[in-house]
């Protein structure tokens, strides 16, 4: 709204496009036994984009640290 009055806004976006392999992702995981079968996993990420994203262009990264707790079937 502005000053009270409704404003519709649109948006066309022409050669849109998809890139499925367009991520680099870099991962380290580091395990430690927990006894018997049981590990745990902490694996720090960093993806980054090989091109930019969406309409405006954007550039995006994105860093994280996954946990697992693992269980081995066959050990």
């Amino acid at each position: 709204m502005n000053n009270g009055q409704t404003m519709t806004v649109a948006a066309h976006v022409v050669n849109g496009s998809n890139h499925v392999l367009s991520v680099l992702n870099f991962s380290v995981g580091l395990e430690q036994p927990l006894g018997g079968r049981w590990a745990a996993q902490a694996e720090p990420f960093w993806q980054v984009l090989l091109g930019p994203v969406g309409a405006g262009r954007v550039r995006l990264n994105s860093a994280g640290v996954a946990f697992s707790l693992k269980y081995g079937l066959f050990r």
